[in-house]
């Protein structure tokens, strides 16, 4: 996919590539603090993406769509489909850390043992206390996964276990109301050496966003599991940080007329 896509969950309209460009800053949260030694200290409390977008010779119908997603005359949240990153699971999901990661019972600590093959990386999140489908790993539940109806997604993840068990993975898909309208799994065998698991489908008729899911079954070994990925196609891209599929607000929208009646647009969208 090369195209932008803003608007709400079930009515994402491709943008226009504007020119001269678009600029992405991540912008980092949190304060520096210095001691009396003068030694500073970092305090990050996360990261959230800046999107500015500069179009000359604007086309009409697509400055009144802006002006309608910026007036809150179609009302928000609003999504923004980024054709530079292929992983559309938050940076919150993709990091196992923070409301991007929901685990309902199991125990959750961090060990420092990385799936080499998967790329950068450090840590891994150690599931303890597993037991059950009802313990379910499910990634950006809060916010899920913008999709289109019918395209077809794969999901994938690293896993490893103490001793060899199986487990699901899988999909779940909602309308515009928010009820789901399909479910589908794959059971996958984890052993003690750190595999990458996948399964593609495709999004259901109606479907306008998704969950991708890691189910436990009834066993108590621990599983550890990293990098995650939420993504358009059949075959698992290389793994990426995440952020394809942002929640957005529109932050400011700029017209200009440098020769009448053509229109010049600035507009700046801010990660929610």
């Amino acid at each position: 996919m090369s195209t932008w896509y803003l608007g709400p969950l079930g009515d994402l309209r491709a943008l226009t590539c504007p020119e001269p460009g678009i600029t992405v800053s991540q912008v980092r949260y949190g304060g520096i603090h210095q001691g009396l030694s003068g030694a500073r200290t970092l305090d990050v409390t996360g990261h959230k993406a800046e999107y500015t977008f500069q179009w000359r010779w604007i086309d009409p119908a697509e400055r009144l769509w802006l002006e309608a997603l910026h007036t809150r005359l179609i009302p928000g949240p609003f999504r923004l489909i980024d054709p530079l990153r292929h992983n559309r699971l938050s940076i919150s999901a993709v990091t196992l850390n923070g409301p991007g990661i929901t685990v309902p019972t199991a125990t959750r600590t961090w060990t420092t043992d990385w799936p080499a093959l998967a790329g950068p990386g450090y840590r891994s999140l150690r599931l303890t206390g597993w037991g059950g489908e009802t313990n379910t790993v499910t990634f950006d539940q809060a916010v899920k996964t913008a999709v289109f109806p019918e395209e077809q997604m794969v999901g994938s993840v690293w896993l490893k276990a103490d001793a060899a068990v199986s487990a699901r993975i899988g999909f779940e898909w909602f309308d515009r109301t928010g009820a789901q309208v399909g479910t589908n799994y794959n059971t996958v065998s984890i052993t003690t050496t750190w595999t990458r698991f996948s399964m593609f489908r495709l999004a259901p008729v109606g479907a306008v966003s998704g969950v991708f899911q890691f189910r436990g079954q009834t066993y108590t070994t621990p599983v550890q599991l990293a990098a995650p990925q939420f993504e358009r196609g059949s075959t698992p891209a290389a793994w990426e940080t995440g952020g394809g599929a942002p929640v957005v607000v529109l932050d400011q929208l700029a017209l200009t007329s440098p020769r009448f009646p053509l229109v010049d647009c600035d507009l700046t969208l801010l990660e929610a």
